[in-house]
């Protein structure tokens, strides 16, 4: 231990540890796939939650805006370096370890993202503090409030001061790293391999400073949890046992629903921080290592942020609202349910039974005489009588839809060019067998996203089979039954370049005796399913009906689906497709119950037929790697097999998600 890193890891580590198995969640390469792509996923949540914040807040809430803006902003922003910016890779039991986020391709140095990572946790504290003190200072008979401003900036400057001043001094005597990282395999003599080529960071191996660090960071995590828990203590006496009355009735009501929702807020999310903490603890305590529980560790401190932008939203009333609003499009769930299968049931009887309908739930003459001219007379004489008054949401317009599409294709294209340049340029010779279909599925994967973001962009009017283009191929003029076309095509052709892929993994497999060997069996094999894929959809667009008559059907259906909704549950109106004077022009697609149901069934069993083919190989791939005794390649190269396939399975599951959930949705 008293002569180098290289030859420790040569002549100890080579031959005690090598052959222990390895996780590919103990990799430093696992970690930040998982945290990526859970920041991925988060990232929509955290600016929703600002967007209510800044624009939901009501004026009776406008004492506590900021200080609730500001704890979700240090909340999020900690998940954020946790998740991208940082990700640390911690040695525990031992303090060290490296990052291998944002900052580190940066090139910032470890212990400035140390440094940043400590001080950002402990000031999301001080923005709790500050939840809290806002509450007991908002209550008048409080005798604890803080009611200056310039009190307020001085306390909370200390705070802050204190938390930056007692870091310091560790980092002014970070040892010489060699012989640190030499002292620390003393405790942890099996590290993963990535200990010896990475710049693992060592903060500190002196008794003194490891006792300072730990006893200093309890101590400010004291005082924090300590001024927190004095004004959540303030806030339930002078709001629930205090006498002296100097509000109302109603204002007092408010702020204990206030308070409890703060404390939701805060108790909630704090059960992803303590137990992460804890487990790390217990490792240092106990002198443990296991480095898949520390990245667990990392990986679930990263939910700390996403957890409380959640609360924020379920446990304040106005954003609850707001919520409730864009899921359910501005109606209950109930309502939406029965709203779906009421038009869903009437989309599908013929007109002569439409007609019997309409005089059952006797309609009046002008509801239904106004469908039977135009829709600009129903636009006139209905829609702006009825309709022109509900709340118009930005999001809820084509221009909306237009500008958030755009603007994620942005973000999107660096890094589809990324990853072309990786599989072209980057993927060795034993992954040529398979770099052909894989970048088959990478291109086809962000050619439909491209489709989806610019190129397309439909704006549907679910649950109805119609909808128009935002995109930039209406203005250039294409007609939208052929970009309808080309979408539910391209969307197709994307499933079809996922059975290319599990089926070149499965016919790699010599033992495979359905393994596809010539490659003019291939070609037939994959003509025939795009084959089918067009044929299927000509017939639809061979009988799309006229298009004014289509939109009075469907304004005709939504009327009807009212006056029953109206009846039946005593609800507001329906609220019928916006319209003016610069929106595209729609397509309305086959609405005869002969055309849904057809539509309908072919377009499920396409998608059955491709998942049964995915699926097919895939039992195929885990049957002859895992299970079958039948070796015919060495031990070394099924590993290989059985390592890239499991990567094919986290290629295809991921994505498939941010496609059912949509789809479901639809449907």
């Amino acid at each position: 231990m008293t002569t180098s890193i290289d030859l420790y890891y040569e002549t100890v580590w080579k031959s005690k540890c090598s052959s222990n198995e390895k996780s590919f969640l103990a990799s430093w390469q696992g970690l930040s796939l998982f945290s990526h792509s859970m920041l991925v996923v988060f990232l929509p949540f955290y600016a929703f939650t600002t967007y209510c914040i800044l624009t939901k807040t009501p004026k009776t809430m406008d004492s506590v805006k900021f200080v609730l803006l500001n704890a979700h902003c240090w909340s999020c922003y900690c998940d954020i370096l946790a998740c991208s910016l940082i990700t640390p890779y911690f040695f525990f039991p031992t303090m060290c370890g490296f990052p291998v986020g944002l900052l580190r391709v940066l090139g910032v140095p470890t212990s400035a993202q140390t440094f940043i990572g400590i001080v950002s946790l402990l000031f999301m504290g001080i923005s709790v503090v500050a939840l809290f003190e806002n509450r007991s200072s908002c209550i008048p008979s409080n005798r604890f409030r803080i009611t200056k401003k310039r009190s307020r900036f001085l306390y909370y400057l200390f705070n802050c001061t204190v938390i930056i001043a007692y870091i310091i001094p560790p980092f002014c005597y970070i040892p010489e790293q060699e012989s640190a990282k030499l002292f620390i395999l003393q405790t942890i003599p099996c590290p993963t391999e990535e200990f010896f080529y990475a710049e693992v960071f060592v903060w500190t191996i002196d008794k003194f400073w490891n006792n300072y660090i730990w006893m200093a960071t309890g101590s400010i995590v004291l005082i924090i949890l300590s001024q927190g828990l004095f004004y959540a203590i303030c806030c339930i006496y002078y709001l629930y046992f205090s006498t002296a009355v100097i509000i109302s009735t109603k204002t007092q009501k408010y702020q204990r629903s206030f308070f409890l929702g703060t404390v939701a807020q805060v108790v909630v999310p704090f059960i992803f921080l303590v137990i992460p903490v804890a487990t790390g603890i217990s490792s240092i305590y106990f002198d443990y290592y296991n480095q898949v529980l520390n990245n667990y560790c990392v990986l679930f401190l990263s939910l700390h942020g996403f957890a409380a932008t959640i609360i924020i939203t379920l446990v304040h009333h106005p954003y609850r609202t707001f919520l409730i609003k864009v899921i359910a499009f501005y109606r209950s769930s109930d309502q939406t349910s029965l709203t779906f299968h009421l038009l869903i049931s009437i989309l599908r009887l013929p007109a002569s039974d439409l007609k019997c309908l309409s005089l059952r739930f006797h309609l009046p003459k002008n509801e239904t005489n106004a469908m039977t001219t135009s829709t600009d007379v129903y636009y006139e004489t209905e829609w702006k009588s009825k309709c022109s008054s509900n709340e118009k949401s930005f999001l809820a317009s084509w221009q909306g839809l237009s500008l958030f599409s755009h603007s994620m294709l942005v973000v999107f294209l660096p890094f589809y060019a990324f990853t072309t340049y990786c599989i072209l340029k980057k993927t060795p010779r034993t992954m040529d067998s398979v770099k052909f279909v894989l970048l088959n599925a990478h291109c086809w994967c962000c050619y439909c996203d491209i489709l989806i973001c610019s190129l397309i962009t439909p704006y549907f009017f679910f649950p109805t089979i119609s909808g128009f283009p935002v995109g930039l191929l209406r203005v250039l003029g294409v007609p939208t039954s052929v970009q309808v076309f080309i979408g539910i095509v391209s969307c197709l052709f994307m499933g079809t370049s996922l059975v290319a892929l599990f089926e070149n993994r499965s016919s790699c497999i010599p033992s495979n005796r359905f393994r596809i060997t010539k490659k003019r069996s291939r070609f037939l094999y994959y003509l025939f399913n795009c084959t089918v894929i067009i044929g299927y959809l000509i017939p639809p667009f061979c009988n799309i009906p006229e298009q004014e008559s289509a939109k009075l059907f469907l304004l005709q259906v939504c009327v009807l689906v009212d006056k029953m909704l109206r009846l039946i549950v005593r609800s507001r109106q329906f609220l019928a497709p916006l319209k003016s004077s610069s929106t595209p022009k729609s397509l309305y697609g086959p609405l005869t119950n002969f055309g849904i149901t057809i539509y309908g069934w072919l377009q499920g069993s396409m998608v059955l037929i491709i998942l049964l083919q995915v699926l097919f190989y895939s039992i195929c791939c885990l049957y002859y790697l895992y299970i079958s005794t039948a070796a015919m390649i060495s031990l070394k190269t099924r590993k290989y097999q059985r390592s890239f396939f499991l990567g094919t399975i986290a290629q295809a599951v991921v994505p498939l998600i941010f496609l059912v959930i949509p789809v479901a949705s639809g449907i």
